[in-house]
């Protein structure tokens, strides 16, 4: 299914990038969170006349990473990150059982001082020890873009830890700065 690439939101994502970072931040919080939204609440159409928005439970949460201190940017940084649309169980871990029913909602934007690309949150089984987060940009089963390491195990909520290892192989940590409800 290509809706991702030949709708609306592609439509405001792909000029995205030409803009200068300095005219995106300025409107680029709210632009984010309408996407993601939209992103997450997908329209389904049941005919020509009728469409049904899908409605997502109230597990799904819009998670926010920012840098923590690294050699680069000792005190962290607010404009290198993620925003991940993904379901969370009572105890903040990622849901596999949601996920797999709502894995096209499921959503990874990554921000990188000046550029930003949006793509899947996907999951590869493995047992405890060994299943694997990633996230995949151009949407293909051969190529998965960076991974979550340990993602099955940490806690989302605010003030957390995680790290994610991007193509490079480069490991780098982030803070949960936000985890609030998708509506």
């Amino acid at each position: 299914m290509l809706w991702w690439t030949d709708g609306p939101i592609y439509d405001a994502v792909a000029p995205m990038t030409a803009r200068p970072a300095a005219a995106r931040s300025a409107r680029g919080a709210a632009f984010l969170h309408n996407l993601l939204t939209r992103i997450a609440t997908r329209k389904r159409r049941r005919s020509k006349d009728e469409s049904v928005m899908t409605q997502l439970p109230h597990a799904f949460k819009r998670i926010r990473l920012e840098l923590a201190r690294s050699k680069e940017f000792p005190n962290g940084s607010p404009n290198h990150g993620y925003e991940l649309v993904a379901p969370l169980d009572a105890d903040a871990h990622i849901d596999v059982a949601l996920w797999q029913k709502y894995r096209e909602n499921c959503r990874a934007l990554r921000f990188w001082g000046d550029g930003e690309e949006i793509g899947y949150l996907l999951h590869k089984p493995g047992g405890p020890e060994h299943a694997r987060w990633m996230f995949d940009y151009r949407k293909t089963t051969q190529h998965e873009d960076e991974f979550g390491y340990r993602f099955g195990a940490h806690v989302f909520r605010f003030g957390e830890y995680v790290s994610i290892q991007d193509e490079a192989g480069e490991v780098h940590t982030f803070r949960v700065v936000s985890v609030t409800p998708v509506v």
